[in-house]
Parts: C-alpha cells; structure tokens; sequence
C-alpha cells in the first residue's frame, strides 16, 4: 500500500534587535536516495530581503544556500513537501556472496571510493575501549549490523544524532564504511527531526539503521542530508552576531490518515492510497 503525505515545516526565530545573519546552508529537501517519490516541494522565505540558490553539496545532498544581506529582527522558513510512501521490506537487499559473512575486506577500489566512511576519529578513552570490545567473530553481516544498533539502543542514552554518531563509529571500528543521516521521521501521528546511520554492504549498497529504535529504516524514514560527519549534513548551518533571541521555533506537522487532520509538532497530511 502506498500513503501520500503532506509535510509542513516551519523555522522562525525571533531577535531583540536587527541582527546581521551569515550564509544559512539549509539541508531540508528530500534526499536524491530517499524511498520517497516526492511529488511536490517548495520552501518560502519570509524575511526579506534575502537570496535564495539551490546547488549540491560535495555528497551530492540538495543544499539552499540563504543569504541575508541586511540585519534582520525576524526569521522565518516554510518548507512543504507531498510525498508517496510505498511500504517497503527494509531487508529486500542482495549482499554480495563475498560480504554475507562478518568480518570481511572491501575490494581495493571500493575501499578507496569509502575511504571517507571508514575512517575513525581519535576519540576518547572509554568510547575507545568500548568500541575496541566490539564483538568480531564471524556471523552474518546483517544480524551483526542490527547487533550493534541494538547494544548502543541498550546501553546508551543520548539524543538521536548522538546515538546514529555513535552507531556510525561502532560500524567503521568494525571495518564498516557508514554514514550520518539526518531526516524526517513519520509515523501515523506526526513527524519529527531525527538522524541515523547507514553502512554500506556490498551488492545491497547503503543500508540504514536507526539506533534509537534499533531496527533498520523504512519507508517512514525520509532522508534530508548524509555525510561522514554530522556537521556535513545538519539541517541548518549558519551563525548570527551577538544579540538577544528572545524566541525561537521550529515547527513540523505531519498526518497520515484516510481522512486528513492536523498533528502537531510535525505537520503531515497523508491519504492511503493503493497502487
């Protein structure tokens, strides 16, 4: 079955004076590799005056690079999109006979283009340790990806960033080239912000994986930005002068229901569909 949702997503922050914004690079269009056939998009900038282009970043995410040549009290973004949601078997994959089995090696030329995915960042001692004890006996490559996400879900409390960078980690530690994803979440009541990792496994490509949940992702899970690091792939990037915010918001809706209503705190709108 096929849902079709609508999804709103407002930002707005507030200033006690004029404040001179930097270039905003804003990471909030669906993902080129996301499961969902989006139909419609469109983001309105209500401050003016501003300047709005549209690139890819070097990891091929749609970027919107904002500027705002003069001082602005107000800031407010409007992003909507309407999208197809098909159901999907997360584990519909073929992974090369080469790779079933944990550990194993990237071909050499796989492993230069993955280099940015496998490499591991000098952290701390206890983290260091941690990942050095992480199990590495031979057994199958995708209960052993689930295996992880679901020890770091068990063990550790953080924010969803904070557990997919940890999941990220744990999979190059293991010799396994990953990913920071950060993305809209969907369920049948709202949408939220949310982030993720995926590993890449040959023959079945990038494979996502939700630490917070410790299952692999669906077609619930719609894909704004992936990098190498989470600072690659914010939603938004930018700085400001020092002045006071006196508020700040940011707003997603989202209702996947054979009847439309409104939820808050994502805004989507969904109808059912069958195809």
């Amino acid at each position: 079955m096929t849902r079709r949702i609508a999804l709103t997503h407002t930002i707005e922050q507030r200033f006690t004076r004029p404040a001179q914004l930097s270039t905003h690079w804003l990471r909030l269009r669906p993902a080129p590799h996301t499961r969902a056939r989006t139909t419609a998009y469109s983001m309105r900038i209500r401050t003016e005056p501003h300047f709005l282009n549209w690139l890819r970043d070097p990891f091929e995410n749609h970027v919107a690079r904002l500027d705002l040549p003069e001082p602005v009290a107000h800031l407010a973004i409007d992003v909507a999109l309407v999208a197809d949601l098909a159901d999907t078997n997360p584990l519909d994959f073929l992974v090369d006979a080469s790779a079933t089995r944990h550990p194993f090696e990237y071909e050499p030329q796989l492993r230069k283009d993955l280099a940015p995915y496998l490499h591991l960042e000098d952290t701390g001692a206890e983290l260091t340790a941690w990942l050095a004890a992480l199990e590495s006996t031979p057994r199958y490559v995708v209960e052993r990806a689930q295996d992880v996400a679901l020890k770091i879900r068990e063990r550790f409390a953080g924010t969803p960033p904070e557990l997919a960078w940890l999941l990220t980690l744990a999979f190059r530690a293991l010799g396994l080239a990953a990913r920071f994803t950060s993305g809209y979440r969907i369920d049948d009541a709202a949408a939220s912000m949310h982030a993720w990792s995926e590993v890449y496994l040959p023959g079945g490509g990038w494979i996502g994986l939700d630490p917070s949940a410790g299952l692999f992702t669906t077609e619930a899970y719609v894909p704004l930005a992936c990098a190498p690091e989470p600072q690659r792939a914010q939603p938004i990037v930018s700085f400001r002068e020092a002045s006071g915010r006196t508020s700040g918001r940011s707003d997603r809706r989202s209702t996947p229901t054979s009847a439309p209503r409104v939820c808050r705190s994502p805004s989507v709108v969904s109808w059912p569909s069958r195809r």
